[in-house]
């Protein structure tokens, strides 16, 4: 009877058939044995060159490992901004910033010249910037005021007398008064060429008409202001003596080669006579 020749399907082992004579089989088996002892021993042998499937390694079992982790940072590494290669921070101090000079970041303070566009928020600008007393608009640099726009100036200017009002400014001449209107001029009789005379009260104010004027050319005295007319100016008589409200004698100035120096004269707010040359050379 023929052997039915059965075979495993992955490695081809003889495989025993009970058809077959036993005699057969045995031999079969023994051959299929044999070839598996010989697969066995191959994989163990392969084996032993084989890591467990669970298993670690140290670094230095690993080729490059060790060089590789050199050249790295540790995790819990911290920097400063003077460490980098392009910002230097020396000198630094409080409330100052960064600022790209020359290549790199360098301590500095907010100038307004590096602002070119954009607008501040209020809660930027500091506290005296944002009164309520402040408006969007301003002046410009060259304007004017109404008195009203002036504090105090209408008050001030109340208190004050008008140079039209009769007595403020008065020439007091033999005779009668004659007012200065503001900004006028007059030219008074000369009666012959006669002085004139203003004299000055105790308050250091011009009196209207004071109760009696020493004689014409005389000296002058304490107080008492002596002027003379000479081509509708007032001219100082030559030679006699001068005093200043608070009593203060002043030498008028000399007279060259004996022509006569013209004056101008001025009472001020406070009550003093302004002395003031005005020509030379008439006689």
């Amino acid at each position: 009877m023929a052997i039915v020749d059965n075979r495993t399907p992955a490695r081809d082992y003889l495989l025993p058939e009970g058809s077959n004579n036993l005699e057969d089989d045995v031999l079969r088996l023994v051959a299929a044995l044999s070839a598996i002892d010989t697969d066995v021993a191959a994989i163990l042998a392969s084996l032993a060159g084989k890591a467990e499937a669970v298993h670690g390694h140290s670094i230095g079992d690993i080729a490059g490992l060790q060089g590789a982790l050199d050249g790295k940072m540790d995790a819990g590494a911290t920097f400063s901004l003077d460490g980098l290669s392009d910002v230097d921070v020396a000198g630094a101090a409080n409330d100052q910033f960064l600022k790209y000079a020359g290549g790199q970041w360098i301590p500095a303070k907010l100038d307004a010249g590096y602002v070119v566009s954009g607008t501040f928020a209020e809660a930027r600008m500091p506290a005296y910037l944002r009164s309520t007393a402040l408006s969007n608009s301003y002046a410009p640099a060259a304007h004017t005021h109404a008195i009203a726009g002036v504090t105090g100036l209408q008050a001030a200017l109340d208190a004050k007398g008008s140079l039209g009002e009769a007595g403020l400014w008065s020439a007091v001449q033999f005779g009668g008064v004659q007012t200065l209107a503001d900004g006028a001029s007059v030219t008074p009789d000369m009666n012959g060429g006669q002085h004139w005379y203003w004299a000055l009260g105790a308050d250091g104010n011009l009196l209207e008409a004071p109760s009696s004027l020493p004689a014409a050319g005389s000296a002058s005295a304490a107080g008492i202001l002596e002027i003379a007319m000479s081509g509708g100016a007032f001219v100082p008589a030559f030679d006699a003596l001068y005093k200043q409200a608070d009593g203060e004698a002043v030498d008028p100035p000399s007279s060259a080669d004996g022509e006569t120096t013209l004056y101008s004269w001025l009472l001020t707010a406070g009550g003093a006579i302004v002395l003031t040359k005005i020509g030379d050379g008439l006689a």
